[in-house]
């Protein structure tokens, strides 16, 4: 992971002015603080959830203030995404992390983002995929931080669009009860891709917009956005259960609660898949060079072209070793 010399464009400026004289610190029951690399590692490839590093010094005559905006950021976007910082004054092994050391350390403060991957395995090599890295350079207030961190909020969230999309999805039964947004917004919207994250693995999400209109009458959805819950009986077949109240993160998170898993579900590791094979091309044999007998009536010919020509003076009946192994080298 690397980051480039880019300062953060501006600070919060009323943090700057009311916390610049004032003992703020990290409040690390909304902030993960990494204190090694190893940590640091160990969330990196484990994420459901957007993550945001701040990257800074706390020796820094700005300190204060920063630490206050990841505090305003985390504690009102904890349902969004999640915050986190590395000190570089105070991480173990600096030198494992480009930004924090000697040769980064001007470019202080910057701001990094890593979503999840949608797939937690890579199909073609079986391995571990990496999470996306986001490099935040815009204004440095906590709104415009958020407004363009939930652009980049991943969906766990199976777009439907079609019935036989519908279909497939209900077939799947490896978690029984799945949840569907009936929207009339083509971007999935910001509160259901916090809920796909929170709830990863132990619901399973699809969104069907209005236009297609096949599954949007099979349920007699009218309105928009309408939320969904199909809970699997033991005969196979799903009761519908729709949620009746506000939109509000916190109200959803609950009502999805009763019907999730405890516990994510391990999904298998797929086979890796084998990309196809070109056709080898078969090998032609370059022609084999052959030694012209340099008489008067070949001269012209052999001499009368830009090539390299070796020549060869030789009186017994046998070429010089040396002769044979030239020409080997450019057979």
């Amino acid at each position: 992971m690397k980051l480039h010399n880019s300062k953060l464009t501006a600070f919060c400026l009323f943090a700057l002015l009311v916390f610049t004289t004032v003992n703020c610190s990290i409040d690390e029951s909304v902030v993960l603080k990494f204190k090694n690399h190893e940590q640091f590692m160990a969330n990196y490839g484990t994420l459901d959830y957007l993550l945001g590093i701040f990257f800074y010094s706390s020796s820094a005559d700005n300190a204060a203030s920063l630490e206050y905006l990841v505090n305003e950021l985390a504690s009102n976007n904890k349902q969004f995404f999640k915050m986190s910082v590395v000190d570089c004054d105070d991480f173990e092994d600096p030198e494992k992390i480009n930004v924090c050391s000697d040769d980064y350390k001007g470019s202080l403060p910057q701001v990094l983002f890593l979503e999840p991957p949608a797939q937690a395995i890579n199909p073609y090599t079986g391995k571990p995929m990496q999470p996306s890295e986001h490099r935040y350079q815009g204004e440095g207030s906590p709104n415009a931080i958020a407004s363009w961190a939930k652009k980049q909020m991943p969906s766990f969230s199976k777009k439907i669009v079609s019935q036989e999309d519908m279909d497939k999805f209900l077939s799947d039964t490896l978690i029984a009860n799945k949840v569907i947004l009936f929207t009339n917004k083509k971007e999935t919207p910001y509160i259901y891709r916090a809920l796909t994250s929170e709830y990863r693995d132990r619901l399973e999400f699809a969104d069907v917009y209005e236009g297609v209109e096949d599954v949007v009458k099979a349920y007699n959805v009218d309105k928009f956005p309408t939320l969904l819950v199909l809970v699997r009986k033991e005969d196979g077949t799903y009761e519908k259960e729709f949620y009746e109240s506000d939109m509000k993160i916190e109200k959803l998170m609950r009502f999805l609660k009763r019907y999730a898993l405890k516990e994510k579900v391990t999904r298998p590791v797929p086979e890796p898949e084998k990309k196809p094979e070109k056709p080898k091309e078969e090998k032609k044999e370059k022609p084999a060079i052959r030694p012209s007998n340099l008489t008067h009536d070949t001269f012209d010919k052999i001499f009368n072209h830009e090539r390299l020509v070796l020549v060869h003076l030789f009186k017994d009946e046998d070429f010089h070793p040396l002769f044979n192994e030239t020409l080997k080298k450019f057979q």
